[in-house]
């Protein structure tokens, strides 16, 4: 599989930056996104609307340690630039025991 056939989940998209960059490069895959903010998944839907409009991103607001995928469902996982939540409610340790939802390691 190539690269630009990757699913994609984007964990912590915050303002979706990287989610605009993942969607460019898997120019055939699919990207998803989750914040648990929901002031975030709104600024990334808005900054990704033309990624929405064309199915090529799915953002979602959800929590690292509820995450609403199959498993095995992704290519790749990323996790950029997060910090705990003030809440808490998102850790590494959620991160770490979520690794399951990647098909197997790939570099990209």
């Amino acid at each position: 599989m190539r690269r630009e056939d990757f699913t994609i989940l984007d964990v912590g998209c915050g303002g979706g930056r990287t989610l605009s960059k993942l969607a460019t490069a898997a120019t055939q895959g699919k990207v998803y996104g989750i914040d648990y903010s929901k002031e975030s998944v709104a600024v990334t839907k808005r900054m990704n609307a033309r990624w929405l409009e064309m199915g090529r991103v799915e953002v979602r607001q959800a929590s690292v340690s509820h995450l609403p995928f199959q498993d095995g469902m992704f290519d790749l996982v990323t996790a950029v630039e997060n910090v705990p939540f003030p809440t808490g409610s998102y850790c590494r340790d959620d991160l770490s025991s979520k690794v399951f939802v990647d098909r197997q390691p790939r570099q990209f």
